[in-house]
Order: structure tokens, then sequence, then C-alpha cells
């Protein structure tokens, strides 16, 4: 969860995509689409589900907590 809130964080909070986060194969879209719904669970991420991929988007208390920690990220 640290690396997909980092990597959007860096980006700028737009929106991306998990499995290309995630350097994942389609064959692992379940797993992702796991770490998805975890990932949405804290509150700073909204996802959204395709066909074949999954695009996250780092929400505003989303940034708040990048911005405040991101030393960690680092």
């Amino acid at each position: 969860l640290n690396k997909i809130i980092s990597i959007l964080g860096i980006n700028g909070g737009g929106r991306s995509s998990l499995m290309e986060i995630l350097e994942f194969e389609p064959i692992n879209y379940q797993i992702a689409r796991d770490l998805a719904h975890a990932a949405e669970s804290t509150g700073f991420v909204d996802i959204q589900f395709t066909h074949n991929d999954i695009i996250v988007n780092l929400n505003l208390e989303g940034r708040d907590f990048y911005e405040k920690n991101k030393a960690q990220f680092s």
C-alpha cells in the first residue's frame, strides 16, 4: 500500500494503472483487485475497475497523508 501511495504522490496524485504500479501481468489481476480493495479501505485512494485494468487515484485525504508523510516514502 505504501508503494501505491508513494507512486501516486510522486506523480502528483494523478490517475495511474495499478497493474503498472505493481508491475503485474494480466494473470495477477485478481491479486491486484484484492490489493485495490485494501487500498480503497484506507480512504486514501479511489479505484475504478475496467475490463483488464484497475485505475487508482489519490484522493484529497490521500494527498494530505502523502504530504504529511512523504519523508517515509522516500
